[in-house]
């Protein structure tokens, strides 16, 4: 069975398709990897970041989030614009990507042909995922178009993207009186 991972990280986009990679990946398509030794366990850190975790504590919503699969160290950029941190590679499995390596179409790509009750399932699974995300600080996941993907009825989200300002949540804003 091959499995195919999507790759996060600026590193993880620059590199061109048909690449070998650490000797176990084969980029497939951009961002997607297929594992050339699945029978292996990939690396792990040793120490989880912030950019693991939310993955790991949003495991319960897994029909949407994609999963940690492991990491891939990429040698170090050989440049002055080279930034700490840029060589490594978070892999996620249960991406969505079909069985022959293709990303799902994006929710903004089925809009127009989904039925009304569809569209209002994938608005009804976005607002049932906005409140366990905001609190882990990853709810803009949810606002970049092109994250949102679908299968059928289900929403997906290709990755989790941290949020720029701290407070995510929604509540108007009233100007002061003083």
């Amino acid at each position: 069975m091959d499995r195919y991972l999507w790759a996060v990280g600026s590193a993880a986009v620059e590199l061109p398709v048909g690449e070998q990679v650490a000797d176990r990946y084969q980029v497939v398509a951009p961002q997607i990897w297929q594992d050339m030794q699945p029978e292996l366990p990939p690396d792990f850190p040793e120490q989880l970041n912030g950019h693991i975790l939310p993955y790991l504590r949003l495991y319960p919503h897994c029909l949407h989030v994609p999963e940690v699969y492991g990491i891939c160290q990429l040698p170090q950029q050989r440049n002055f614009l080279s930034t700490p941190g840029q060589d490594v590679v978070i892999l996620l499995e249960n991406a969505p990507i079909d069985a022959n390596g293709n990303l799902y179409p994006s929710m903004e790509s089925m809009w127009t042909s989904a039925t009304a009750v569809r569209q209002v399932y994938w608005l009804w699974q976005i607002w049932e995922l906005w409140i366990p995300l905001s609190e882990l600080g990853v709810a803009s996941s949810l606002l970049v178009p092109n994250n949102l993907r679908v299968e059928g009825w289900r929403l997906r989200l290709r990755e989790l993207y941290q949020d720029t300002m701290a407070d995510t949540s929604i509540s108007p804003v009233v100007p002061s009186n003083g």
